[in-house]
């Protein structure tokens, strides 16, 4: 059986270290870099089958810059549409951006809104940082 997973989301709010923790249990406190689009593959077991998953983690470039995301919701079993909880910003994208673009070149596909960097939630220079935003 294979799975492939989209994961979309605003640029750094945590998509490419959510998989790499999810599949290597990799959590290194890295510096975001910009991903133009990555594959990584693995296996979980679901009810005594073996699932091999195929996750496509995408960058946040304009479609209309990049069209291989377009390309990327063919035949996605399910999107994980990642924001982060220490932007102010990203769960506002959610509905107006990528819903929109989900929807556009995959209507079917099942979504789940999935909350990032809530380990930084309680981070006094995240906190510090966000009390500034007015």
């Amino acid at each position: 059986l294979r799975l492939k997973v989209v994961v979309v989301g605003s640029c750094a709010c945590g998509k490419t270290t959510l998989i790499r923790t999810f599949l290597r249990n990799d959590v290194r406190d890295t510096v975001p870099s910009p991903t133009v689009q990555e594959v990584y593959t693995g296996h979980i077991q679901h009810h005594r089958t073996e699932v091999r998953l195929v996750i496509w983690d995408t960058g946040d470039s304009d479609l209309l810059l990049d069209p291989s995301r377009s390309s990327c919701y063919a035949e996605a079993d399910v999107v994980l549409l990642c924001f982060s909880v220490r932007d102010i910003f990203s769960p506002s994208e959610v509905p107006s951006r990528w819903a929109k673009e989900i929807r556009h070149f995959n209507p079917l596909v099942p979504v789940l809104l999935v909350a990032t960097q809530i380990d930084l939630r309680e981070d006094p220079n995240i906190v510090r940082e966000l009390a500034q935003i007015k």
